[in-house]
């Protein structure tokens, strides 16, 4: 095996610059994080390379590609490390051994270049172009050093934060912003930027938002151009310009309708960012999600599935298929619906063996199921049922129209397919260019999107999902997110069918005059498409995102060590979730908000707790004051919402409560 390293440097200056960015406009850049950010970059670059060197991908990515990859890697695997090394400077010195040791290991595999070709730099500036337009509303948060606690900003932002602040302190089973109780979320995301935050010394807000977010959307997005070269490699060249600016864009900008404001002729939101439409946006976990996506299905279509050779190609893809359970549940089902069709059709009509397969799959489901088990601390029980009617509720509402009755169900899957097509736009081109294709994979692609469809809706019109608490009742009602399995098949038909125009302009031997209508008409759309994100960017911007005094105040005093070495209480309403998660990195806590209200994930510990706390507010009493102390709370947080209950508590009953010194909203728990 004569496989190389490929270690390019100008790849690596080009994504520590993208890193380093936020750390310099917000004046949180010293020489030394600047040097250790620079250090454990390209450590990560190391080790990923060496975990890629089986498969051999250096041969197929641009040098960006595979350095971003080889980055992503890197740090996922070495973050582990911080649920064995508490100390950052430890941390930092163990992260060096091991590069060392991997490049001593190494040493005749690794080829050290520096120029990186113009493909690769017009890929980079492409890639941070379009990510610039998907992350304007994203700004706010990622271009601060702390995260202001006002409502500008989603419960989630805060929410992430601190499933950052708790994971660089080594743990998964005791959140930051609830002391005792697990994390329940999907974690594989909050990784890095935790161990980056733990590294640079830097808040968890930033090291999430600022850092690790652009990162990832990066890295999305270069692949899913990896993707369609791969499949269009025989066809265009590297130096196609063209096609190489085209497959960067036409996921993003080859946008669907918005079916309402098309029936209602409301042209500047005609296309739209929104329902069946995904990108590495939003939420920490979909471009996660969507890095393992690609990259599993860069995998299968590498690997000689005909032979029964045991191959990392095989391997990897199993691996990464697993891991992607705990990135995002909904994309791992959609893509599961994608890949079985395409698996029956070999064997049932391509007369493939089984076999060839089947280790291979229940493999991933073995590992994922044992990997959920592990990172996935579920606390609070849950229950999942069918009851027949949520998409056409759904729907009905859309349309107005009542979703009782035989006839009026017929009606609206009549909808739901007349909103699907819509949907899809233009996209539905590329998928009839896959039907006609000549490359077979391509056909399966076609079958395997369509299919997950129907499936993740066939899903979402029966299955309820819900939280609930230790005595059965309900804490959260989740069925509304069932609509997240079928935009993640949106988004695989978002790729499919953008792949498929891609090979109808520079693949087929279509008549030119049809090529050169699905060229105009691309041109078109995506230019509408770029004036509605603009306009929608525009719409998404916070006006008002003032710091509140009673916010700093209390940030203030736990970053001076006052008020920060025991239990914290905090009740915050809607408004002012941010005065607990926001400051999670320096303080621990004991009470959450009320989960109806935040919409946050639950569990039967902080169940009690709020319950307790709000007895406390409301029916005040010796005892369950005592209760509190005796399980290690010290302070207490208030809020403009609840102060006047705290002042009159701390007057009723200065034995157990009292004002901390000349603080306006702390108070010591005696």
């Amino acid at each position: 095996m004569n496989r190389k390293i490929p270690f390019n440097i100008v790849s690596l200056l080009l994504i520590y610059a993208l890193l380093v960015l936020p750390l310099v406009y917000t004046q949180s850049i010293t020489a030394m994080n600047s040097a250790e950010l620079l250090l454990s970059l390209a450590s990560f670059y190391l080790l990923g390379g060496a975990i890629l060197l089986p498969v051999d991908l250096g041969k197929h990515l641009l040098p960006i590609s595979h350095a971003a990859l080889s980055v992503f890697l890197g740090a996922l695997l070495l973050s582990l490390l911080l649920f064995v090394i508490p100390s950052s400077t430890v941390l930092f010195s163990v992260l060096l051994i091991v590069a060392g040791v991997v490049f001593f290991l190494c040493k005749d595999r690794v080829q050290i270049t520096a120029g990186a070709g113009v493909p690769t730099i017009l890929a980079y500036v492409l890639a941070i172009l379009i990510m610039l337009l998907i992350s304007t509303g994203d700004f706010t948060k990622q271009f601060t050093a702390e995260q202001i606690a006002t409502k500008c900003y989603t419960t989630d932002s805060y929410f992430f934060t601190s499933i950052v602040a708790s994971i660089r302190n080594g743990s998964i089973f005791s959140a930051s912003y609830e002391v005792g109780s697990p994390i329940n979320y999907q974690l594989l995301g909050f990784f890095i930027p935790a161990l980056i935050a733990k590294l640079l010394s830097i808040t968890s807000h930033q090291a999430l938002w600022g850092l690790t977010l652009p990162l990832y959307k990066l890295l999305a997005i270069l692949l899913w151009y990896e993707v369609f070269y791969y499949f269009l490699r025989d066809k265009v060249t590297r130096t196609n310009y063209l096609f190489l600016f085209l497959a960067i864009v036409f996921p993003v900008l080859l946008a669907p309708l918005h079916p309402m404001y098309v029936l209602k002729g409301v042209v500047k939101n005609f296309v739209f960012n929104g329902f069946g439409y995904l990108t590495p946006s939003g939420t920490i976990t979909y471009p996660i999600s969507i890095i393992l996506l690609l990259f599993c299905l860069l995998l299968f279509a590498k690997s000689d599935w005909k032979s029964r050779k045991l191959t990392a190609d095989k391997l990897y893809f199993m691996v990464g298929l697993s891991i992607l359970l705990i990135a995002k549940i909904p994309i791992y089902v959609s893509f599961m619906l994608f890949l079985g069709p395409i698996l029956l059709k070999r064997v049932l009509i391509d007369k493939e063996h089984i076999l060839n397969y089947l280790g291979y799959f229940l493999g991933s489901l073995v590992i994922s199921a044992v990997v959920f088990k592990l990172t996935m601390g579920q606390e609070a029980g849950g229950r999942n049922y069918f009851k027949f009617g949520y998409v056409t509720k759904l729907f009905g509402d859309l349309y107005n129209r009542n979703s009782d009755g035989f006839k009026n169900n017929l009606i609206i899957y009549g909808l739901i397919l007349f909103t699907y097509l819509v949907w899809m736009g233009i996209r539905i081109v590329g998928l009839v260019a896959l039907i006609k294709s000549k490359i077979p994979l391509l056909n399966e692609f076609f079958i395997g999107a369509v299919i997950s469809l129907i499936g993740t809706t066939t899903m979402a019109s029966f299955i309820r999902m819900e939280l609930v608490g230790s005595k059965g009742n309900l804490l959260l009602d989740g069925t509304f997110n069932v609509d997240q399995f079928i935009r993640s098949s949106f988004y695989i038909i978002t790729i499919v069918g953008s792949l498929g125009i891609l090979y109808l302009l520079f693949g087929a031997m279509w008549k030119p005059k049809v090529v050169k209508g699905v060229f105009i008409a691309s041109a078109v759309w995506c230019t509408l498409s770029v004036v509605c994100l603009i306009y929608t960017c525009k719409l998404l911007m916070p006006d008002d995102c003032k710091e509140i005094v009673w916010y700093k105040e209390n940030t203030q005093e736990l970053k001076n060590g006052k008020y920060n070495d025991g239990l914290i209480i905090v009740n915050p309403g809607l408004n002012y979730y941010g005065i607990m998660m926001a400051a999670s990195d320096i303080g621990k806590y004991w009470s959450a908000m009320d989960r109806h209200e935040g919409n946050l994930n639950s569990t039967n510990r902080n169940e009690y707790r709020w319950h307790l706390y709000k007895r406390i507010l409301e029916q005040p009493n010796e005892t369950d004051l005592a209760q509190i102390k005796n399980e290690g709370v010290k302070y207490i947080l208030s809020t403009p919402e609840d102060s006047a209950q705290l002042r009159a508590l701390s007057v009723a009953f200065p034995q157990r409560i009292t004002k901390a010194g000349n603080t306006g909203w702390i108070y010591l728990v005696h």
